[in-house]
Parts: C-alpha cells; structure tokens; sequence
C-alpha cells in the first residue's frame, strides 16, 4: 500500500494585515479554521501533492493553496485512496489577526469550514457533490458570503450575537433557514437588529440540487 506523506506547509506572517486565498481543492477533505502561532500566516498539513503559490504587497498578501497530481501509478491503486487518510486530505489554520477575503473551489469532497475565529470579510464558497459544514466569523464586523452549490449538502452556521440577511435563488435543492432567528422579509430573511448589529452577515445562495440548511 502506497504511503501518504504528511508535508506540513508554513507561510509567514511578516508585515500582512489583509489577505486573500483561494484554496482550489477537489476529492478528500478541507478542514479550515483559526490557528494559534501569530507569527505564521498559514500553517498547513497538506500532505504531498499540494502547492502554495504567494504574492506579497507591501501589506497584503495573495495565497493559492492546489493540488499537483500523484505519479500515475500511484493514482490507479485504490488502496492509495481508501486508506486512512486520502492523498487531498487538507487541515489548514489561518492567523485569526489577519483580515481575510477566503474564496473556496471544492469538487467531491467533505468540507469543515470552521471560520468562527477568524476576521473573514468576505467568504465564496463554490462546490459540487460535496458535503460541506461552514461556520461564519463570529466577530468580524461585516461579511459577506456567497454560496453557489450544485449536488450539495451545506450546513450554515451563523454564531450567536451575529445577525444576518439571507438570500436564496435555488432550483431543485430546498433552503431550510431558521426562521426562530432570521425572519422572513419579502423574498429574504432577516434578523431584526440586522440594520444596527455590530457584527453582521449578508448570506447569497444560489444552488441548482441538494439542500442549504442555515441555522
């Protein structure tokens, strides 16, 4: 049975104080949440067929955390892949200081999107046949989120004390909000402090098939 590598990836922190990264990921699992080294702006268990390109300006920083593809080989034994741990198996930490615009591409995967701790201002999600848990930023000021789903199944997670809008345009999937917290106003939902809260999310969702759940 082939062997999995563990190749931990660290990117500095330096003079960033806002960020933007993508992570391009497809079969496995994503696990993304808040780490605690302030020194480091991202710390990584990627395994080894993962590559992180970096651009710094002055203050910011642009992040592309992809996959590079196994020796063929390696890709047609099924062993390879059912083991106990997957060769696109992700656990990233970001520094929870840094204001962060998080833009995730996910293919057949399973998804922990853990961003209660860190200051996303802005958050896209775009997944296929995934099953994703996604927490909002608990104390981030504003956010702005976008979901666009096809078969998928996404929990929402908006943490107590956080209000929000939320939108949907969807197909044959269903959008099940809790209406206990979030309203129905005209064709969106709505917490009732959501003009005056200071901290706040504007939730978009657009899905073809699968459910949203948001709670």
């Amino acid at each position: 049975m082939p062997s999995i590598e563990t190749r931990m990836q660290s990117l500095p922190l330096e003079s960033a104080t806002r960020a933007r990264i993508r992570f391009q990921h497809g079969a496995g699992k994503l696990v993304v949440r808040s780490g605690s080294d302030p020194t480091q702006f991202l710390v990584g268990d990627v395994g080894e067929h993962a590559e992180l390109t970096v651009h710094r300006e002055g203050e910011q920083l642009d992040v592309v955390l992809r996959p590079v593809a196994a020796d063929w080989p390696t890709w047609i034994d099924p062993t390879y892949w059912w083991g106990p741990r997957r060769p696109f198996d992700w656990d990233v930490q970001l520094n929870p200081n840094v204001q962060l615009a998080l833009e995730f591409e996910t293919g057949a995967s399973q998804n922990s999107l853990d961003l209660s701790q860190l200051h996303a201002t802005s958050v896209v999600l775009k997944t296929g046949m995934s099953a994703t848990e996604l927490t909002l930023p608990a104390a981030a000021g504003s956010t702005e989120v976008q979901v666009h789903a096809g078969l998928a199944a996404i929990t929402i997670r908006i943490p107590p004390g956080v209000a929000a809008r939320i939108r949907g345009r969807v197909g044959l999937a269903t959008l099940s909000v809790d209406q206990a917290r979030f309203h129905r106003v005209g064709d969106s939902f709505e917490s009732a402090d959501f003009a005056t809260a200071t901290n706040r999310v504007q939730l978009e969702v657009d899905s073809g098939l699968g459910s949203v759940t948001v709670i």
